[in-house]
């Protein structure tokens, strides 16, 4: 009697090995502050007591609770100014302040579009992504490290798989390095469409385009669109129009132009303005 060398064959009612299971989550879980849920038991997710009528009114309307505050999850690799983000959406302008012991991040009350609304900003989330519960999820990675921007184009499908309905805002940050950038704004704008979610390139150290990100946030919350009437969504993102190309056109602004049969003369605009050091008569 001989024996079948072959694998055994698997029933759909058989659950997957552990192996392959963790397969997918080796991809993402490196140099990440959030792990997966094969870890182990994790403790339970953030959450806040809403009263029971607010709870089905906000469900059968199918909009977040309008009183209770909007939670909003910054996620993506270490280093790419998350804490920093996260102060700055607090509202901290000092840059002092951390998050609490309990985990509960920042909380704070913002006015938009004419509504107050409370939000709660955290950024220190280390449990199981299927637990993570938030109105918005912001997505950072740093312009000047190409593996960030990867790390979250990996993290977006497994949020998709996670929360299908949770909207997600990719964010650049670090604009302002502009000699070290390795990602253009053009590609990471290409990449938030190709998912179908906003993308807002920003500085955090300079506090650029917070109060945009922080206002889409809450429009994203309640269920509204992100870009305020009469604005694009490449205006939002600085794609078009972001640090880099104002800076390229302020400096060609400087240097004046000239007609196409001129350029050959080979400076011979600044050569006609020089003077001799040497000789003090032609000063």
């Amino acid at each position: 009697m001989t024996l079948s060398s072959a694998p055994p064959l698997r029933r759909g009612s058989t659950p997957v090995p552990i192996k392959h299971q963790l397969r997918r989550e080796e991809a993402v879980h490196d140099d990440c502050d959030w792990t997966s849920g094969l870890a182990g038991p994790s403790p339970p997710p953030i959450s806040f007591s809403l009263a029971k009528d607010e709870t089905i009114a906000s469900a059968a309307e199918g909009r977040p609770p309008s009183e209770g505050p909007f939670r909003i999850a910054l996620l993506g690799q270490n280093g790419v100014g998350k804490s920093s983000l996260a102060i700055a959406l607090a509202g901290d302008l000092d840059r002092t302040a951390s998050v609490d012991s309990e985990g509960e991040g920042y909380v704070r009350t913002v006015t938009v579009d004419d509504e107050d609304c409370t939000i709660l900003i955290y950024d220190n989330w280390r449990q199981d992504l299927s637990a993570l519960q938030c109105e918005v999820c912001v997505l950072v990675f740093s312009v000047t490290d190409r593996r960030s921007f990867h790390r979250t184009a990996q993290l977006r499908l497994l949020l998709r798989e996670t929360q299908p309905q949770t909207p997600i805002i990719l964010v650049g940050n670090k604009s302002d390095l502009v000699r070290s950038r390795e990602v253009s704004s053009q590609e990471a704008f290409t990449s938030a469409t190709l998912f179908d979610c906003l993308y807002v390139e920003m500085s955090t150290s300079l506090d650029h385009r917070t109060v945009e990100l922080l206002e889409s946030a809450v429009r994203l919350a309640r269920g509204l669109s992100p870009v305020p009437p009469g604005a694009y969504g490449h205006d939002m993102a600085g794609g078009l129009e972001g640090i880099t190309h104002r800076a390229k056109r302020f400096l060609a602004s400087l240097v004046p132009r000239y007609p196409r049969e001129r350029e050959r003369d080979g400076g011979k605009f600044f050569r006609q303005k020089s003077r001799s050091c040497h000789d003090l008569g032609a000063l």
